[in-house]
């Protein structure tokens, strides 16, 4: 997918955001990928790509994603909450 400003976490971040609302789910986890790197101090980011990557499935994936936000920001409920349920998930 082409993105007008490759190098613009907040682009990144959008574009997951609408590509989830969509329903493309892989695209959606690739964007905020994409963000994680320019940005990894992003607790919105990595909690985003926890969801993408649990409607994928990817259950182990999405929980060290979740550990990651929860790591940046402790207090972050939706991560505390997504994190109780997928950890569930796992086996």
């Amino acid at each position: 997918m082409l993105v007008s400003k490759p190098d613009d976490w907040q682009v990144h971040q959008n574009l997951g955001l609408a590509l989830a609302q969509l329903g493309d789910m892989r695209e959606a986890a690739e964007q905020f990928r994409r963000g994680v790197i320019l940005r990894p101090g992003s607790a919105d980011l990595h909690y985003n790509l926890g969801v993408a990557l649990g409607r994928q499935g990817r259950m182990e994936e999405a929980v060290e994603e979740y550990r990651e936000a929860l790591r940046i920001d402790p207090a972050y409920k939706e991560a505390q909450a997504a994190l109780a349920v997928a950890g569930g998930q796992r086996r």
